[in-house]
């Protein structure tokens, strides 16, 4: 059911911005840190370097107090840019998967490299989208795939369409949790057991069928 996917034109498109950002960020890697260009425009007489002002926030909020946030050096900078597209990069790659044993075993993969909030709300956003894995397929044409049943396996059992209603929910709900952070992973889990027992009571009565 999930045919291998060729390139949308989102999807390529998106390897096409990730590809030039790439080259922005070598080209960026030669130039001289902002911290010692500043330092040499004001020993010349130069106007300041315009840059981050610390305080810019701080002026918009409300008076409670702001979090606290650390602003990288230079070269920290450029090395989490180039973390943050590596992640993306690995994101968009979950596309190329054409089983959910495939999509479960990529998406378990780039949790381990501890990706930023934004990589994992994009991944997010791949595998689900109109209630299709990847866009592609319906859930319960995935979930037959998976248990080794023809596509039209017990069609018309309202009993088995419902549990794979449930199995469906029980799936969107562990990949979603697969793209969170490991603390809202530990939280989510607990769900998780929750309806999996539910699923397991539901397939013993069915066994007999």
């Amino acid at each position: 059911s999930l045919q291998l996917y060729k390139g949308g034109t989102a999807v390529g498109h998106a390897k096409k911005q990730l590809d030039i950002a790439a080259q922005h960020l070598e080209a960026l890697k030669r130039l001289r840190p902002p911290s010692e260009a500043a330092t040499d425009a004001a020993g010349a007489g130069a106007a300041p370097v315009v840059g981050f002002d610390w305080w810019v926030n701080q002026r918009l909020l409300a008076p409670t107090p702001p979090r606290r946030i650390k602003i990288l050096e230079w070269g920290e900078t450029l090395a989490h840019f180039a973390d943050l597209l590596a992640h993306l990069q690995a994101a968009i790659a979950v596309m190329r998967c054409t089983s959910l044993q495939e999509v479960l075993k990529e998406v378990q993969r780039f949790g381990e490299a501890s990706p930023s909030i934004v990589a994992r709300s994009r991944l997010a956003e791949l595998l689900l989208q109109e209630d299709r894995l990847l866009g592609r397929a319906e859930w319960p044409l995935v979930l037959r795939e998976a248990m080794w049943l023809p596509p039209t396996a017990f069609a018309g059992d309202e009993a088995v369409e419902t549990y794979l209603e449930h199995v469906a929910e029980v799936m969107q709900m562990t990949l979603r949790s697969l793209c969170a952070s490991r603390g809202r992973l530990r939280r989510k889990l607990r769900h998780l057991v929750d309806h999996g027992g539910g699923l397991h009571q539901e397939a013993e009565v069915l066994d007999p069928t």
